[in-house]
């Protein structure tokens, strides 16, 4: 299988859950070795951080060796590309570092990533645990979900973010599309050292999709209004630094009938309800749109702190809205200036440009892609209601 999707230049990353086993009494651990690969409390509890009854020991010599064998053995043998690690804080500083120093000795480009929590306190120093911040130059990255509940607010409840029109929250917006860098002369203090580091995201299995948290946060908006919604999240996440991260059937809207903890729910909430797709064409193309803008264009991917700091601008917008400018073919791209806009309003907003010269309009609120929509020449542009729109200067273009 991982041959067969390598052929067509697809990579394989691997969801590792080592925080917890299935069984604890009677799990093969317990069985070799008792009460040695696992945590325990200070009454003689099995701990359990991971909230399903049992955490691993991963501090202990034999069970560092075994998650770190194991590892080398998919990449060695299947050549996975990536491991996703489950409430990766569970699992001790010091087994991480030394299974991203192995695995990288193999394949110099893997991707390594996980969960900066866990589901309760675990039996750990905290110098002992990566949790977001403590990831910064060691090659592992962690999920961002500062800029998460920035964009949409919780993840179950009614509460809204920028997508949803929330006022107050651009600084947190400027941030996620920095790749948590932080820059101090604009009072944003991030937490990575690199924009790899941050796994930006709106949704992922857990909790409800997104399609869902807007029909749950924004219950007197039509459907009209909550794809654009849908639209705009997309639009923040493809173009801002980092590593975007997409949840299946996102291009779809998917649904999961506003079920919040679907893990054991059947398969009729958890499929992929394949015939959205021709539904939703318009948005799946939308989204395709996204996924090429950003594939085509290395502006949106810039890998270290310095070139954001040189290359990327924030300009002045209208209240409630963010602006900013990628610039001088930042990370070598093909356009020599791109602007990001972005419209969680209800109105249509003025949009001021750094500069009167000809600029072509790329995404909209129906369209995204590489290719013109449309061109204007101007020093303004209006920007669409509940819609991001990213243009660049059609003058300064270089051959690829």
């Amino acid at each position: 299988m991982i041959t067969t999707l390598h052929s067509y230049g697809i990579g394989v990353i691997m969801d590792v859950v080592y925080n917890h086993t299935y069984h604890t009494q009677n799990s093969p651990f317990q069985k070799i070795f008792p009460n040695y690969f696992y945590r325990f409390t200070e009454d003689g509890k099995f701990a359990n951080a991971s909230g399903c009854g049992n955490e691993i020991a991963s501090e202990r010599e034999m069970m560092r060796k075994y998650i770190v064998d194991s590892l080398l053995y998919w990449s060695q043998e299947y050549h996975i590309d990536g491991f996703r690690f489950d409430l990766m804080s569970s699992i001790d500083r010091e087994t991480m570092l030394l299974a991203e120093h192995k695995l990288r000795k193999e394949n110099s480009s893997l991707l390594i990533y996980g969960e900066p929590w866990t589901a309760l306190e675990p039996q750990l120093q905290r110098y002992q645990q990566i949790r977001k911040g403590d990831q910064r130059g060691t090659g592992i990255s962690v999920f961002n979900d500062n800029f998460r509940n920035a964009l949409k607010g919780d993840s179950d409840g009614i509460g809204r973010g920028f997508i949803q029109g929330e006022i107050g929250l651009e600084r947190e917006i400027d941030e996620g599309v920095i790749g948590a860098i932080g820059l101090e002369e604009r009072r944003l203090y991030g937490f990575t050292l690199q924009p790899g580091e941050s796994i930006n995201y709106l949704d992922s299995h857990d909790n409800l999709t997104l399609w869902d948290k807007l029909a749950r946060s924004c219950p007197g908006a039509n459907e009209e209004q909550r794809k654009k919604m849908h639209k705009l999240g997309q639009v923040i996440l493809f173009t801002s630094q980092g590593v975007p991260f997409v949840s299946a059937g996102t291009e779809f809207l998917r649904t999961k009938f506003g079920d919040k903890n679907s893990f054991n729910s059947g398969i009729d909430v958890n499929e992929l309800k394949w015939e959205r797709k021709t539904t939703y064409r318009e948005h799946f193309n939308y989204v395709k749109g996204l996924i090429n803008l950003r594939s085509h264009h290395p502006a949106f991917r810039m890998r270290s702190r310095t070139e954001i700091k040189e290359k990327l601008h924030f300009i002045d917008s209208p209240f409630a809205t963010v602006g900013y400018g990628i610039f001088n073919n930042a990370n070598e791209d093909a356009w020599g200036t791109i602007l990001v806009l972005l419209n969680p309003s209800h109105e249509w907003k003025q949009f001021y440009l750094p500069e009167n010269r000809t600029w072509a309009i790329v995404v909209d609120d129906k369209e995204a892609g590489t290719e013109p929509i449309r061109f204007f020449h101007s020093h303004e542009v209006m920007v669409p209601p509940i819609t991001g729109m990213v243009i660049y200067a059609a003058d300064l273009v270089t051959g690829y």
